[in-house]
């Protein structure tokens, strides 16, 4: 069961129930799940997109969100994280998020992977999440909801799963959002 955390992430459900339908709420059979995301160790191909694209790789994606482990990202695995993710930058725990929240989460995410990051490097990452909550917060009045959240998570399932079943799976052929 999922619990949410704030109103506005229960209208975010509600609105992505009806944009989505009932494949949401239904997790499949593992036993009818027949292709799994090929790993990048695995095929020189999936290893060079994943150096090209990073974290906004398909095979990125299902590794982040495949919370079953069956190979494929369900919307209603995806929810949860995206869910969990919210929360966790809620620092204050007021149901919304300021920039200073966001960028905050995103800095101490950063820095806990201990990559070694020039200066201007990281400033531009920096910069790149401050843009990323100005673009997110689509009202502009500074608080990103988690209705504003969800939609851009939504945004970005919806590339990936190009052939609109409700799962990120080697079916679809997006490779990246």
């Amino acid at each position: 069961m999922i619990k949410f955390t704030t109103a506005s992430s229960c209208v975010a459900l509600a609105t992505l129930l009806a944009a989505t339908g009932p494949a949401w709420a239904i997790e499949p059979d593992k036993a009818q799940v027949t292709n799994a995301v090929v790993a990048p160790q695995d095929d020189p191909e999936a290893a060079e997109r994943e150096r090209r694209v990073g974290g906004h790789s398909k095979t990125a994606f299902v590794k982040t969100y495949d919370t079953n482990e069956d190979g494929q990202v369900s919307i209603g695995e995806f929810m949860v994280k995206r869910e969990q993710g919210y929360a966790r930058r809620d620092a204050d725990g007021n149901g919304s998020l300021t920039k200073a929240e966001y960028v905050g989460d995103f800095t101490a995410r950063m820095d806990a992977r201990q990559v070694n990051f020039t200066v201007e490097n990281r400033e531009r990452q920096v910069e790149a999440a401050n843009f990323r909550f100005g673009f997110m917060d689509t009202d502009e009045n500074e608080i990103m909801t988690a209705a504003e959240f969800h939609a851009s998570g939504m945004r970005m399932f919806k590339r990936l799963d190009s052939n609109e079943d409700g799962y990120i799976n080697d079916q679809d052929s997006a490779e990246s959002f």
